[in-house]
């Protein structure tokens, strides 16, 4: 990657060989790096290398783990930073013979805050960054020393039993359970079918033969293999205790024998055939449908979707919310994503990056500037005042 913008909850986990603007995760952003990580290796020839990336504008809330070696301005997590590196730490080791190598940062031109590199493996240290131990990295302390304290409610956690992630701070978006996967497929078949579904890392799943689950409380709790013996779909959920997947829909026609009168009678095991809504206009159904009994169209919403929030006044406060925040004013916009994006967020009044990711998409959709930030604009838009 080269270029501009920012990066949010990536990683990458490949070695990487290179010449100048080299790193783990991105060689060149003239933007910021947010809540990532990279964990392989990193060469570089030339200069600006660096375990996660070679130069940037900001990084925070992020990490890198493989070994770097390079020419100039090399660094384990950067190798050249414009303004600043926050919440962030390395443990890679560095090797290089030129000039402006770093533990953490190989040439830092603002500054850096409450971020941390190994110093029993890291390389030469220029004063960018925090030399701790090895045993102090896998610590949670060390991360929350009473001022600039890390996130480890929303953002961060580290597993005391060294496991995940070697006992170093992970992200906990790294914990979300994956996209439910069902066997057999979706898809037409000529009889009854036995469905089952997975997710990496999930808890338990959750499903729905009605509606999308809300969230991880509703819905029927999946145990046994699912029977499906007439069309029907399938809204499924993984969960566990750091969150929830995305909601991952199964669609299954089953064919039914289709009568023909006259001529001597007789049967055909002909598909059931769903017609498509046409130009994307909404099929309005009746709660507990999944096809329309009206145009046989696949269902887009239903009636009480339509009566629902459309002049709800949401009272998000008067202060900006922001990644981090929490309170009565982050559960009004949590309720705002629910009703109108049927997103089955937890409303817990805690302002996490995927929630973040989401407003951004929201915005940018919404001619607004994709900022994560909901100020007054955001707010007034959401509430149908512009």
């Amino acid at each position: 990657y080269f270029g501009s913008g920012t990066i949010d909850n990536s990683f990458a986990s490949g070695n990487i060989t290179g010449a100048g603007y080299v790193g783990g995760l991105v060689g060149y952003n003239n933007g910021t790096i947010n809540t990532s990580y990279a964990s392989g290796t990193v060469n570089g020839s030339g200069s600006y290398v660096g375990g996660l990336v070679g130069h940037t504008q900001n990084t925070s809330n992020s990490y890198a783990i493989g070994n770097v070696t390079g020419g100039e301005y090399v660094g384990s997590l950067v190798g050249y930073i414009n303004n600043n590196v926050s919440n962030s730490y390395a443990v890679g080791t560095v090797t290089s013979e030129g000039d402006y190598v770093g533990g953490l940062i190989g040439f830092d031109d603002d500054g850096h805050s409450y971020s941390y590199y190994l110093n029993s493996t890291s390389g030469t240290d220029e004063g960018q960054g925090i030399p701790r131990t090895n045993a102090e990295m896998k610590t949670q302390a060390t991360f929350q020393p009473g001022e600039g304290d890390w996130d480890f409610d929303d953002i961060w956690g580290i597993d005391t039993t060294l496991v995940k992630n070697d006992g170093y701070p992970y992200l906990q978006w790294e914990l979300y359970p994956g996209t439910p996967v069902a066997s057999p497929t979706a898809g037409t078949y000529s009889s009854a079918q036995t469905i089952s579904f997975t997710s990496t890392g999930s808890s338990f799943i959750r499903y729905s033969t009605v509606a999308t689950p809300a969230d991880c409380s509703s819905g029927t709790l999946y145990s046994t293999p699912i029977s499906v013996s007439a069309s029907q779909t399938l809204f499924v959920r993984a969960c566990n205790n750091i969150g929830n997947s995305s909601i991952k829909d199964f669609s299954y026609t089953i064919s039914a024998p289709v009568s023909r009168g006259g001529g001597g009678g007789g049967s055909s095991n002909l598909p059931v055939v769903i017609t498509p809504p046409v130009n994307n206009i909404p099929v309005v159904c009746k709660t507990g449908e999944i096809f329309s009994t009206v145009t046989g169209q696949r269902c887009t919403t239903w009636e009480e979707n339509t009566k629902g929030n459309t002049n709800r006044v949401y009272n998000f406060g008067n202060v900006t919310l922001k990644l981090g925040s929490r309170g009565e004013a982050v559960k009004e916009l949590q309720r705002f994503l629910n009703d109108n994006l049927n997103l089955g967020l937890i409303v817990d009044g805690k302002l996490g990056p995927k929630t973040i990711a989401v407003i951004k998409k929201w915005q940018k959709e919404h001619g607004l500037v994709p900022d994560g930030l909901v100020g007054k604009k955001t707010k007034d838009m959401m509430n149908g005042k512009i």
